[in-house]
């Protein structure tokens, strides 16, 4: 980047600079590839960390029983990557969690993400969700059918609720087959739900508290809420842009070592252990370039990345 600690412009005075046929008052934080100059731009992205109560009628699309009344947030980590958990409101009076992973998008009842989070009991999680509308009848059926759905489905404590949705996302986990269900499970509610959050209790209760809305939101006691709003937008940067991408290009990198190691490892064990130094340049040169991607990225304005990255719009660079 012009002007960044590694720029050779970058502690030059004006009459250096001029002196070296660039401005005088060059302000930097741009990149030259290829001799071409080129601009990180900004996108305007969803608020972080706020649910967001929209009425977007693409959703009865997604099944039979959807309707078009949702709460969305968008979790944003420390490092700046985030992911989007959105809850709809389905006509039978049940609440659906969706998250992605890798542009895929999974569908998880609530409650059984709410008995997965925390050792509680059925009793707790009717109280929260019914609080201030214990006169609601309506809505006490509801919770009451979701709870007495979980059972039926052998979701009787924490433990139970583990290695049920583990068991159905094992495939989509990428760990070894010798990790257990709820192992599987824990790994995900780290990085796919409220992954702002690093306590399962802060999940829990947000996801409570998103569920109230919801019902509020659905049974018109307030109002929805528009995206489009300033109030619910903010600016990802070009420096966490950046960041996000970079990341992903590394996870990527290490991903790609470990199936190549699999691969090898399944082809002759013997050979594997004997000679793990010498596979290593080998297996590299089969990995990810890194600096190729980046590079690419900023050349082209084209994003290639595998999980989407949560953006709302597709990234193109300034020229």
């Amino acid at each position: 980047m012009v002007k960044s600690r590694h720029c050779r412009l970058a502690n030059l005075t004006p009459e250096e600079l001029v002196r070296h046929h660039e401005e005088a008052e060059e302000m930097g934080g741009y990149f030259v590839i290829n001799g071409n100059e080129r601009l990180i731009r900004m996108l305007i992205m969803p608020r972080r960390n706020y649910p967001i109560a929209i009425s977007r009628p693409s959703w009865r699309n997604r099944g039979a029983l959807y309707t078009e009344y949702g709460v969305q947030i968008r979790c944003v980590r420390r490092d700046q990557s985030s992911s989007t958990l959105t809850l709809h409101y389905l006509t039978d009076g049940s609440i659906v969690t969706q998250f992605s992973k890798n542009k895929e998008m999974f569908f998880v009842p609530l409650v059984y993400i709410l008995k997965a989070l925390l050792s509680t009991t059925d009793q707790h999680i009717f109280k929260e969700l019914m609080k201030n509308n214990t006169n609601n009848t309506f809505l006490k059926g509801c919770v009451t059918a979701q709870l007495r759905t979980a059972m039926e489905d052998g979701l009787l404590n924490q433990k139970t609720a583990l290695e049920f949705i583990g068991q159905r996302f094992r495939l989509k986990a990428e760990l070894p087959d010798w990790v257990p269900d709820d192992i599987i499970t824990k790994q995900l509610l780290k990085e796919l739900v409220l992954v702002h959050l690093d306590r399962n209790v802060d999940k829990f209760n947000l996801l409570i508290f998103m569920a109230r809305k919801l019902y509020a939101f659905a049974g018109g006691e307030c109002m929805g809420e528009s995206p489009d709003s300033p109030m619910h937008q903010e600016i990802l940067l070009g420096g966490h842009f950046y960041l996000m991408v970079l990341k992903e290009k590394m996870l990527e990198f290490l991903r790609n070592i470990k199936m190549e190691l699999e691969r090898l490892a399944k082809q002759s064990a013997d050979l594997f252990d004997s000679t793990l130094v010498s596979l290593m340049p080998k297996v590299m040169r089969k990995t990810v370039d890194i600096g190729h991607e980046m590079e690419y990225m900023l050349a082209t304005g084209n994003l290639r990345s595998r999980s989407g990255l949560g953006l709302q719009q597709a990234y193109k660079r300034q020229s």
